[in-house]
């Protein structure tokens, strides 16, 4: 058996784990603090609208970002002469991985929400799968932004 064939799947597997038992604590959380269904889904929607807020503050600060990225690149090509970047690459890079980033997101929790029983709380799980992905992607776009408050770029 190729091993390297296997490694791909194994990742896949591992997050399809890690998102399941994040929306899993989703759900369980809302359901301590609520006495219905009615109120779990307040509970999810509320954690939802904070969870998206954070999401654009966090876009925010990687366009940010990507913009210092892409000046630093266009001084350092005006000194060498060279083009090897084109202007606004990084920014059109990460527009398009946004762009992918939503459609996946729908198409998954769409999927998650479809798979359950009618009348279990599909809307409520759809919720839970947007908050836990929305997180693992921040998880993922925060190694982008600097620690240091005072720096306007990457170390």
């Amino acid at each position: 058996m190729r091993w390297s064939l296997l490694i791909p799947y194994l990742m896949m597997t591992g997050f399809a784990l890690t998102s399941a038992s994040s929306c899993a604590d989703v759900l369980a959380n809302c359901y301590k603090e609520a006495e219905n269904r009615v109120q779990v889904r307040q509970c999810l929607q509320k954690e939802l609208e904070a969870t998206q807020r954070e999401y654009l503050s966090v876009l925010d600060r990687v366009s940010k970002e990507v913009s210092a990225i892409e000046q630093a690149a266009d001084g350092l090509q005006k000194r060498k002469k060279a083009g090897a970047m084109q202007p606004n690459a990084v920014s059109r890079t990460f527009s398009n991985s946004n762009k992918a980033f939503d459609a996946y997101m729908k198409q998954q929790c769409a999927f998650e929400a479809m798979a359950m029983e009618p009348d279990t709380g599909a809307g409520n799980q759809r919720m839970a799968c947007q908050i836990t992905l929305l997180r693992l992607r921040m998880g993922a776009l925060n190694s982008f932004i600097p620690t240091d408050v005072s720096s306007s770029s990457r170390r």
